[in-house]
């Protein structure tokens, strides 16, 4: 924690060299596109801290549960704060983003049903929660494939839990819809404005030159934790192997979506933020310890220095 929150300060002693990144617009049930705009740069970099802090325990509680990094750390709460802080410019606050405390609940919930064997709908709940979040931000029904993906990996086939999945996601835009009709809302005007919404996305950012050599680094590390993580499976239990491919998938389609979204792409960098803490914390907490991940590991600690360097240089 200390490490994580000394990355942090920077960002709020000196908010004008490392602003905290805030791209709101409306949404079907988020109308705060403006309501921050007022707020001291340092108020809005605490709120980031403490909101990203209060993610990072949810993944910390996660592990804490099923044990798939074989042993209780808050590695991943280090990686996941370090990953979205200021310092390193690429993560930033958004509808999508805000939705990502969502996601991680939603993990909590599937994980669970893992090894039940009989007809489970809490599915249901599960993509309820995602339709929530699709009415924050329309880019967070793309987590209804990582429901899919859980279903194939986790459950028997049940037909019937696929289909309340399905009325579980669809049940909040069934609410919505309908209390907008109540109050004399054309429905066909709302519909209209949905498509446009799912396709827009802000406008991207140019990054510096430290950001793109931590980035290539961040890929390295990558290859190395993936390697290390596809190598091990063999001897984990079936239970950490399914969820530490449920985690790989959610990668997968986290960098689609920054293919998909590239003028934007930053956008997404927090969700991919999530299963690469895992990788990372995987990686560097595993029993055996060498002169390589020795290495890697203070390299990402002088990638941030350096990052905090450039920034207060340039």
């Amino acid at each position: 924690m200390v490490p994580a929150i000394l990355f942090w300060l920077p960002a709020f002693l000196m908010p004008e060299t490392f602003p905290q990144k805030i791209f709101l617009s409306d949404s079907p049930a988020l109308s705060l596109s403006g309501a921050m705009t007022g707020l001291p740069a340092p108020t809005l970099a605490l709120m980031a801290f403490f909101f990203w802090l209060i993610t990072g325990y949810l993944l910390v509680a996660l592990n804490h549960r099923y044990l798939f990094l074989k042993t209780r750390s808050l590695l991943p709460l280090f990686f996941f704060l370090t990953l979205t802080s200021p310092v390193i410019g690429l993560s930033e606050i958004n509808n999508f983003t805000l939705t990502i405390p969502v996601f991680v609940i939603i993990l909590h919930i599937i994980f669970r049903t893992y090894r039940n064997n009989r007809l489970d709908l809490t599915f249901y709940t599960a993509a309820f929660w995602i339709g929530i979040a699709s009415l924050i931000s329309l880019k967070s029904s793309f987590f209804m494939i990582v429901i899919c993906i859980s279903l194939l990996s986790l459950r028997p086939f049940y037909p019937r839990e696929w289909l309340v999945s399905l009325f579980g996601f669809l049940t909040p835009w069934a609410l919505y819809f309908g209390i907008f009709y109540l109050i004399g809302h054309d429905p066909e005007n709302l519909l209209g404005n949905i498509l446009p919404a799912f396709l827009s996305t802000h406008p991207g950012r140019s990054l510096s030159t430290m950001q793109f050599i931590f980035l290539i680094y961040l890929g390295v590390l990558t290859i190395a934790g993936t390697v290390f993580l596809f190598l091990s499976l063999p001897a984990m239990k079936t239970r950490s192997r399914k969820f530490h491919m449920i985690f790989f998938w959610s990668a997968v389609l986290a960098l689609f979506l920054m293919f998909r979204f590239r003028s934007g792409w930053l956008s997404f960098f927090t969700f991919l933020a999530i299963p690469l803490s895992y990788l990372y914390a995987f990686y560097f907490a595993a029993e055996k310890s060498s002169l390589v991940k020795r290495i890697l590991f203070d390299l990402y600690f002088a990638g941030i220095i350096a990052l905090i360097v450039a920034g207060m240089a340039g």
